[in-house]
């Protein structure tokens, strides 16, 4: 059976000998493919962009071009037996065949437009919204989507829900719209602002409150029905809000703006800036919480154990942004967000409070942007191009991170130590070391210049005990376990 080789320029090579020798096949025209697949000695497509599928019967003699249904560019083809085939490319586009090409059909499910927010109720219902209006809908843990009429054409930037009925979602231009029977209908009210709304979030069946646009806060205290328009004493854009009771609430925007209120939204004060853009806020508990953004060309993931007085920088990642962070327990957290250069969708988890952070196995070929579980097992992300991901492992099994790049492998010796540790990271120069405990307390931290060697001796002033080590420079960290005796 010989190989076949596509290119962008139109061109489809094929070897019989092992490669030794290359002939150009004729295929009509120039057409841009980018991926090639054989079921036997003879049949073989060929697919690329503007939906393009090629079919050759006869060992790349002759091609016909297929119907798809489809102008999306196509970038991989392969089929599982002679019949069933699948070809997927971007914007979300993904298209099967059960009959050699003869019919190709859609195997998406819900929209290819981004969606910025996603809330479930319980396990089986779910709401995910985005751009031009969208509103999808699950009643089944995210097997099918079905499109909900939002009434309107702006985008959604939020969606939040008080119980299994009642839910809201707020957008562009002081957008926010209201259901009262599970996103059949929804009603749009009066904001009392034209301003970008990106971030929705309710106490309880009344109160609530939403962010955006130049630090505006609206708030409303009977269900929507009035919106008060409240100073935060910021001019800078609020990416989220959070409230951990009815009166205490943080919210996150631009230029690392940290704004509290303890009394229900009437006073706000800005906390001690970090300086990162930062695009969303958890808490845990009443004290402890996270916040997640980006910071030229790195992602940033802060943490506070104070009620937002102090904010501590747990990761500080090259070429990544987060977008969204969400917490199942105390310990157990997720993020969200891209690889910068390559557009690919991350997802991030940690089982310790913050303290290491592992990256998990997902198909997210698009930027995801929100993330949501509705239990410790059940989670969903979605984003670019209608992405919508789900685990029902909690992302898979995970024991403490202590995974290590490729040739920076960090070492700490002696392990147990003393009085003092050495820390050593092979071929990469430390331009930070943490030290935590078992509860996510820090008890050193240190910051080094670029010219720092790869080795830095460590005085363990504090109590024995099991230690967590984390060492990272300007593209990739590492986590070690070190025990104090």
């Amino acid at each position: 059976m010989g190989s076949t080789y596509p290119s962008d320029s139109g061109i489809i090579l094929k070897t019989t000998n092992g490669g030794t020798n290359w002939t150009a096949l004729s295929i009509g025209k120039v057409y841009s493919l980018q991926s090639v697949y054989f079921t036997n000695a003879n049949t073989g497509y060929a697919a690329g962009w503007g939906g393009l599928i090629l079919k050759t019967t006869d060992g790349g003699t002759s091609w016909t071009v297929l119907t798809t249904g489809t102008t999306g560019d196509l970038s991989s083809i392969c089929f599982a037996g002679a019949s069933t085939g699948f070809a997927v490319g971007n914007w979300g586009t993904f298209i099967k065949t059960t009959n050699g090409g003869a019919d190709w059909t859609s195997v998406v499910n819900g929209t290819r437009n981004w969606l910025g927010s996603v809330y479930f109720t319980d396990v089986n219902s779910g709401y995910a919204v985005g751009d031009s209006g969208t509103i999808l809908k699950t009643v089944d843990g995210g097997t099918n989507w079905t499109a909900l009429s939002s009434g309107i054409g702006y985008c959604l930037n939020s969606v939040c829900f008080t119980d299994a009925n009642t839910g809201y979602a707020v957008g562009d231009y002081g957008t926010i719209i209201k259901t009262t029977n599970g996103g059949a209908n929804w009603s749009l009210l009066s904001s009392g602002t034209t301003k970008y709304l990106s971030s929705v979030y309710f106490t309880d069946a009344n109160n609530g409150y939403v962010a955006g646009e130049t630090g505006i806060v609206v708030k409303t205290t009977n269900g929507g029905a009035n919106w008060t328009v409240l100073s935060t004493g910021t001019s800078d854009v609020l990416w989220s809000v959070f409230f951990t009771d009815p009166n205490t609430g943080y919210a996150v925007g631009d230029y690392g703006t940290l704004v509290k209120t303890t009394d229900g939204g009437s006073n706000w004060t800005a906390l001690p800036g970090i300086g990162y853009s930062l695009y969303s806020v958890f808490f845990t508990d009443t004290n402890t919480g996270y916040a997640v953004g980006y910071d030229y060309g790195y992602g940033i993931i802060i943490k506070t154990k104070d009620d937002g007085n102090h904010w501590d920088t747990l990761t500080y990642v090259f070429n990544n942004a987060f977008s969204s962070i969400f917490f199942v327990d105390a310990n157990t957290g997720y993020v969200v967000g891209s690889v910068a250069n390559s557009g690919l969708g991350i997802i991030m988890k940690t089982i310790d409070g913050g303290i290491s952070w592992d990256y998990q196995k997902s198909a997210a070929v698009y930027p995801t942007v929100s993330v949501f579980f509705p239990d410790a097992n059940s989670g969903y992300a979605v984003g670019y191009s209608g992405t919508i991901l789900k685990t029902n492992d909690g992302g898979g099994p995970l024991g403490v991170n202590e995974k290590k790049p490729v040739s920076n492998t960090l070492k700490l010796y002696p392990n147990p130590a003393k009085d003092k540790c050495k820390v050593q990271w092979a071929k990469c120069n430390i331009k930070n070391i943490q030290i935590f405990n078992l509860i996510g307390e820090k008890v050193y931290g240190a910051e080094f210049s670029s010219g720092t060697s790869n080795a830095v001796e460590v005085d363990l002033d504090f109590p024995a005990g099991i230690y967590f080590v984390k060492v990272m420079d300007e593209n990739v960290m590492s986590v070690q376990k070190l025990v104090v005796e």
